[in-house]
């Protein structure tokens, strides 16, 4: 028994090989500020230990809430950026933002889009109180053979922006 103290003792005296050595932590990546131009979508917090995907962020309903670049991600990989780019999370926000730009594009290129665009803040006020009366009559099934009549109660009541006789 003397002879396995005698070897114990030899190899705990030994200095640690490289083999018996604890394995030393991996770098840490930091952030890298070329990110931010290679990366459209991408943006860090001010102390760059956090990074997020702005489109899915600035439309909380359509996007992912549970997804690393939703919530922020601390692990600076570079991969990670094209496998959220092309998760269908941030398509369907992408695809969102298309249709409703698209939709945009199309509505104001209406003629009557660009008509509203010259009218005043008083003639949309008018504008807005004529379809609301319309809308009114249409809801309450009323003759719209009143109309005029209810434009002249309008006025009395100080209602702006009429301009109907």
């Amino acid at each position: 028994m003397s002879d396995i103290k005698q070897l114990l003792f030899r190899f705990a005296s030994f200095p640690a090989t490289k083999k018996h050595q604890p394995e030393p932590e991996p770098k840490k990546r930091l952030f890298s500020e070329k990110w931010l131009q290679d990366v459209q979508w991408l943006e860090a917090n001010d102390e760059r230990t956090e990074m997020r995907c702005k489109i899915c962020r600035s439309h909380p309903h359509l996007a992912d809430k549970t997804g690393v670049f939703y919530k922020g991600s601390k692990n600076f990989n570079h991969p990670l950026f094209d496998k959220h780019e092309k998760s269908k999370e941030h398509m369907n926000v992408v695809q969102a933002i298309a249709n409703k730009q698209a939709s945009r594009e199309e509505l104001s290129s209406c003629p009557l889009s660009r008509w509203r665009e010259k009218l005043n803040e008083e003639q949309r006020q008018a504008l807005c109180n004529i379809f609301l009366l319309a809308f009114h009559k249409a809801k309450h099934t009323r003759p719209m053979s009143s109309y005029s009549e209810d434009i002249s109660l309008l006025k009395r009541l100080g209602v702006k922006g009429w301009k109907h006789q």
